[in-house]
């Protein structure tokens, strides 16, 4: 879908195609406060930090909103001329608002714990969900700058990986806490964090899936036809 829509805005400039722009802004913006939290894992991370992140939180929230204004006008004045693309932008920066939320969630949790979180056996199993959550914002990046329809349907697939060892992770921890027992610091800050970063994951497949689905499906798991005419779900 973006192929042909970018196609279009690349071709003049128009308030639409500055919202475009900006949208992959925002995206490059979301990368920067994901990184600053999650490198703050291994260390502690100051008041002064989680200022900034607060400070790249409302500027998300600004970039939305002159997104938002931008379709607008121009629909408004094209009488809705490029009304798809409108419709696609304003439901992506949904998406891209919520990351920095999720962000700006992390840190302060990582606040929260003085010193580094001792996870135990299962600091290997957090790494490597942080590890896909990297990828899937290359991914997402490309699907939607570079309209890569490739990447976009990696992505889905690689959240699907995330989101279904998030769940066996938080399924395992809830297992071992028998007869009401107390959950361990590390293991509670291990769950929401699982959480935060399947959240991050789901937002990312959404913008990336606006690349490869129709309008009503983005963000949502396509389907494949069978052989013998049935469908069938993709593993995302």
């Amino acid at each position: 879908m973006w192929k042909e829509i970018w196609n279009l805005l690349s071709e003049r400039e128009t308030l639409l195609s500055e919202a475009f722009d900006e949208a992959v802004d925002m995206l490059d913006l979301d990368r920067e406060m994901f990184a600053k939290v999650t490198v703050a894992l291994e260390k502690n991370i100051s008041q002064e930090e989680l200022k900034e992140l607060r400070q790249m939180d409302k500027k998300l929230n600004k970039v939305q909103q002159d997104i938002r204004k931008k379709v607008f006008e121009h629909l408004a004045v094209s009488k809705g001329q490029d009304l798809l693309s409108g419709l696609v932008l304003t439901s992506i920066v949904i998406d891209l608002e919520r990351i920095g939320d999720y962000s700006k969630n992390i840190g302060d949790l990582v606040s929260l714990f003085e010193g580094d979180i001792d996870l135990g056996d299962r600091k290997d199993m957090l790494y490597l969900q942080l590890e896909r959550s990297n990828k899937l914002f290359d991914l997402a990046r490309s699907a939607l700058a570079d309209q890569d329809k490739e990447a976009a349907k990696q992505c889905m697939r690689t959240y699907g990986k995330l989101s279904r060892d998030c769940d066996a992770m938080l399924g395992e921890i809830i297992g071992e806490a028998k007869n009401d027992a107390a959950v361990s610091k590390a293991d509670l800050s291990l769950v929401l964090l699982m959480r935060y970063y399947k959240r991050v994951g789901a937002h990312l497949k959404n913008i990336a899936s606006a690349t490869v689905a129709p309008f009503p499906m983005i963000g949502y798991s396509l389907k494949t036809k069978k052989k013998n005419g049935s469908s069938k779900k993709k593993d995302t």
